[in-house]
């Protein structure tokens, strides 16, 4: 199923997804093995290619702060310099900037079911949070971790399709 919002000029787009913080990290980091799908997700769903229709992606309000963490650890694992955090940042602004971005408040309104979400399919809390929009807006979650790791696995067991940015196609 996909949903239409109104964007602020009147246009509809179509919901394409809840998208997990490691695509923006991945399209920001060359070098990452999901870096071209990342790119091209990104591209595809922001207007930017000539095979593209606008869409919509979907986050929790937590999805910069996870980018911003991830960044940092790539810094302190070596896999980034740490002058090259804050740029990263930015270029992952840049993406929002040509990607319709819905970023939903769920903790404040449902900060327990989100907690009910983790335990029950043994994932992380900010995990739960992904879980959580993509099984109440029935879209399809975009993840860059392997299908056998926490957050596909729980989305799979909650009835929710975990995507690769390199499996993804726009909804007909």
């Amino acid at each position: 199923m996909t949903h239409e919002h109104e964007d602020a000029s009147g246009v509809y787009l179509r919901s394409l997804g809840v998208v997990d913080a490691n695509v923006f990290v991945a399209a920001v980091m060359q070098g990452e093995a999901a870096h071209a799908a990342a790119i091209s997700f990104f591209q595809t769903a922001g207007g930017l290619s000539a095979s593209s229709q606008l869409g919509m992606v979907h986050v929790p309000e937590i999805w910069f702060l996870e980018c911003a963490g991830a960044l940092n650890r790539a810094a302190q694992k070596g896999r980034l310099q740490a002058s090259d955090v804050e740029p990263r940042l930015d270029q992952i602004e840049q993406l929002v900037r040509y990607t319709a971005v819905s970023v939903w408040d769920v903790w404040a309104e449902s900060s327990r079911e989100i907690v009910r979400l983790a335990l029950c399919y043994r994932c992380t809390v900010p995990d739960a949070c992904y879980l959580y929009l993509a099984k109440d807006l029935a879209a399809p979650l975009i993840t860059c971790e392997s299908p056998s790791s926490g957050l596909p696995k729980a989305a799979r067991a909650a009835g929710v399709a975990a995507i690769s940015p390199a499996d993804w196609q726009l909804p007909s």
